[in-house]
């Protein structure tokens, strides 16, 4: 349907000109069919684990009626019948035990998930109703396949027992074998060699699914099955070494005294392959249930986190738009009063597009985050995966290096204007003269001096620079599209100068600054009473205007007594024009540098480690940056998507970021990060300037709104559940009663050696309680590094993309104390009916039978 969508669209126009055809479908159908393989993905590596176990359970079981109908088989033979009649007729049986399933199961199986629509994880789905099931063919072939693998596991145990005589079968009831064929041809070690190899291809394809030679993805049986062969590899060695570990046990047991458990201990090594069968089932159905019963835990939890990283903080405003000129303590307020929080509750930031040199003509971007780090330490999400170092002692860091502050010349107060003594250059007849003044708060005014009478004979010539409106009038501020300062203490940051005009070729300029002056209004006749408050006979604190581009050289600054003055003046020059700097004066001197915390990409990418120093071209400027910390992850970071991010101070940033006169503006925060969700929006007529509000819940919701998503994953994790508890169950059952049944005639003897009921009983007690606490104890161990791989493997969402932060695996630990309470209560209850059939054990009729 997709495709004749788009072949439509396409053709339609040339059939039926300036017609057009506009429809999302499509595109919505190759969402749904990503959605859908992306989904499907690990819930088939889940089922493949299933699969596993199932074969595993009926291999078990295929065992115990092989061993239980040996001696059938060799009666058979010995009465006539040939190997190959008996082995077919063991075939014959396996084929008459999964035809049957095979036709029967499908059915079976689509009214079970038809069923699970009534369940509350499909209400989003079904409404409450049953699921409408499609067989399908794949469902048929993918039966018929089951059953195939079903009568081969039910076949080869009885095959290979149908070969044994009456002598063989006493040989191995006196001499079990120790080591089954696995363990003699270490094939234990080839299985751990193929899972070797899949885990290593697993870790560098970094996902379950591989990409297709001409695009796209699709899913490596390889992949699929690396967490099962991982499980099986684990399995395999444990049987090899646990028989040495329980002899070690069995020895203990002997010095320590008493009957029944080194007996139990000593039957257990002297049969492991009888009990390795069902103590490998617990094993791998144990692991498969720990992560089952953990894997929707962690879900939930990576919705959280995802819900949490995302906004950064429990709520954060994006596109955030003050008053131009605004001080960021009153935009908070206001925008605080607008949200219905506290002041206290918004925290500023600031992200700003920078670039570094990697190399000559070589550039990378990269984005500047500002905070306010004692401000972040108490709304924003982390976790202790995001860095090597605790987010407190980052934040530290940045606080350690804060530079809150620019020095200046402090301008009196009272003063309503500014003066200057220049001798402007002739070579630039148009030149602008102008003054930079700072707040505390970072704010800045760049204000263009005007010239107060006329030049002298030297070509000295005052000129004014208004810092109040009374100054000179409103003419000035409407001219200079500014308006006069509103902070006190102010300081004048920089005097410079630029050209006024276009030039055609570089030149060389010279031009001189005598004295800096503050007073009030002039008088009507030009007359002006002003102080001195800059003398600049010593310039040790001041230095060259910089920083417009490493290639541009910032010019001098020296200390000159041309004619004119009575005392030192300073003289800059600078080389101006294409290849030249655009501005030439001087500031006062700031030696901070802009303390970051480096994401791992940007230091990967620019080769620099902690405490290395680097230019950033940040807002029309250079600024000298020094790495102080690092981190894989922070909130709102996404490393697959976003530029390499550096995180810093806010103040700092505002601060060192806007040195650069009249070519760059003091930024202003265009992020609010908010302690708790506001109760209101971002409605129109609120007041409030932004592009977006992002709430934790909000997204919470969103990240599992989708049913297909959701559903599935309950559904899987209920059948795997489910299935490992029944197949433990059932498995444990038929192994305890075809055992015993098996072995009436060697507890028949124990009671005539002189063992009582009671110490019969409390041996196989102990038999079958040392192999559960060993499949339970060594299965819930090997459940966590199953859990890690899979969550490992697993971190994507259900469109492809990687997880961010990634999935941690958790582990519902009321789930599986469910999964140890009903194997301890089959357990039991097997105990109980096998004492209760040991009690009617009529030991006369026993012994002749096995006599017989």
């Amino acid at each position: 349907l997709a495709s004749r969508l788009r072949a439509l669209t396409a053709n339609l126009p040339r059939e039926l000109p300036r017609t057009q055809v506009e429809t999302e479908l499509p595109a919505a159908i190759e969402l749904y069919k990503t959605k859908l393989f992306f989904t499907r993905l690990p819930l088939f590596a889940l089922i493949v684990q299933i699969v596993g176990i199932v074969l595993l359970y009926l291999i078990l079981v295929g065992s115990l009626l092989a061993d239980r109908r040996a001696e059938e088989w060799a009666m058979l033979q010995s009465r006539g019948a040939s190997p190959r009649q008996v082995r077919l007729l063991a075939v014959a049986e396996a084929a008459l035990i999964a035809l049957p399933a095979a036709i029967l199961g499908p059915p079976a199986a689509a009214a079970g998930t038809a069923l699970l629509g009534l369940t509350p994880a499909f209400d989003s789905l079904s409404e409450g109703r049953a699921l409408h099931v499609t067989l399908s063919a794949e469902a048929w072939g993918m039966a018929l396949v089951g059953a195939a693998l079903a009568g081969v596991a039910v076949a080869v145990p009885a095959v290979r027992g149908a070969q044994r005589s009456f002598v063989q079968l006493r040989q191995m009831a006196a001499r079990p074998p120790q080591r089954p064929a696995f363990l003699r041809y270490y094939l234990d070690v080839g299985v751990l060699v193929i899972a070797a190899a899949a885990f290593y291809q697993l870790r560098t394809e970094g996902s379950l699914a591989r990409e297709r030679l001409l695009g796209g993805a699709a899913a490596d049986p390889v992949l699929l099955a690396a967490p099962s062969l991982f499980m099986l590899a684990v399995g395999l060695l444990v049987l090899r070494l646990l028989p040495v570990a329980l002899r070690a046990v069995a020895l203990a047991a002997r010095v320590a005294g008493g009957v029944t458990l080194p007996l139990a201990l000593w039957n257990v090594v002297r049969r492991p392959l009888h009990y390795g069968r069902l103590m490998l089932l617990l094993m791998l159905a144990t692991a498969v249930g720990v992560f089952a019963a953990g894997f929707r835990a962690t879900l939930e939890r990576s919705y959280d986190d995802r819900a949490a990283y995302a906004a950064a903080a429990p709520a954060r405003l994006l596109g955030f738009r003050p008053e131009p000129g605004a001080n960021p303590e009153s935009s908070v307020r206001a925008a605080a009063a607008l949200l219905g929080l506290k002041p206290e509750q918004v925290m500023p930031a600031l992200r700003l597009d920078a670039s570094y040199a990697l190399g000559r003509f070589r550039y990378a971007d990269v984005t500047v985050l500002g905070i306010v780090p004692e401000a972040l330490l108490d709304r924003a999400f982390w976790r202790g995966d995001f860095a090597s170092r605790p987010l407190g002692d980052l934040m530290a860091a940045l606080a350690r290096s804060r530079a809150d502050t620019i020095p200046g010349v402090p301008v009196p107060e009272g003063a309503r204007c500014l003066g200057l003594r220049v001798k402007l250059p002739s070579e630039l007849p148009r030149a602008r003269l102008g003054v930079r003044l700072r707040a505390p708060d970072a704010r800045a005014w760049d204000l263009p001096a005007v010239p107060l009478g006329e030049p002298g004979a030297e070509g000295w010539q005052l000129f004014l620079v208004p810092i109040a409106e009374d100054c000179t009038g409103a003419d000035y501020w409407r001219a200079a599209r500014v308006s006069p300062p509103d902070a006190d203490a102010l300081v004048v940051d920089a005097i410079y100068l630029r050209p006024g005009t276009v030039l055609q070729a570089p030149i060389a300029v010279a031009w001189s600054v005598d004295e800096l002056l503050a007073g009030g209004r002039p008088s009507d006749d030009g007359s002006w009473d002003a102080a001195v408050i800059e003398s600049f006979e010593r310039l040790d604190a001041f230095e060259a205007i910089g920083g417009v581009s490493a290639a541009v050289d910032p010019g001098t600054i020296a200390s000159a007594k041309p004619a004119g003055v009575h005392d030192q003046a300073v003289l800059v020059t600078a080389r101006m024009g294409p290849g030249g700097a655009p501005i030439a004066g001087l500031r006062l001197r700031h030696d901070a540098v802009l303390p970051v915390v480096a994401s791992a990409a940007f230091l990967e990418a620019s080769r620099l480690r902690e405490g290395d120093e680097l230019d950033l071209f940040l807002n029309a400027q250079l600024v000298r940056a020094r790495v102080v910390g690092t981190f894989r992850l922070f909130p709102g970071y996404r490393p697959d998507v976003d530029r390499p991010l550096l995180v810093t101070d806010f103040a700092t940033l505002r601060n060192l970021a806007s040195r650069l006169p009249a070519l760059a503006d003091v930024p202003l925060p265009n992020e609010l990060w908010l302690a708790r969700e506001p109760a209101g929006g971002l409605a129109e007529g609120s007041g409030l300037r932004a592009e977006a509000l992002l709430r934790r819940s909000a997204l919470r919701a969103e990240a599992e709104s989708d049913p297909l998503v959701a559903a599935s994953w309950e559904g899987i994790l209920f059948l795997s559940f489910a299935a490992v508890l029944g197949l433990t169950a059932v498995g444990f059952a038929a192994y305890a009663y075809l055992s015993a049944e098996r072995r009436a005639l060697e507890f028949a003897v124990l009671r005539t050696v002189g063992l009582t009921p009671l110490q019969v009983f409390a041996t196989l007690f102990w038999e079958h309680a040392v192999v559960i606490t060993a499949g339970l104890g060594i299965g819930t161990v090997l459940g966590f590094p199953l859990a890690r791989l899979m969550v490992e493997y697993l971190a994507f969402t259900e469109t492809g993309a990687t997880v961010v932060p990634p999935l941690v695996a958790e582990i519902r630990w009321p789930a599986v104390a469910a999964l140890y309470a009903v194997i301890a209560l089959i357990f039991f209850a097997t105990m109980v009916a096998l004492a209760a059939m040991y009690a009617r054990l009529a030991l006369h009729r026993t012994l002749r039978l096995g006599e017989a």
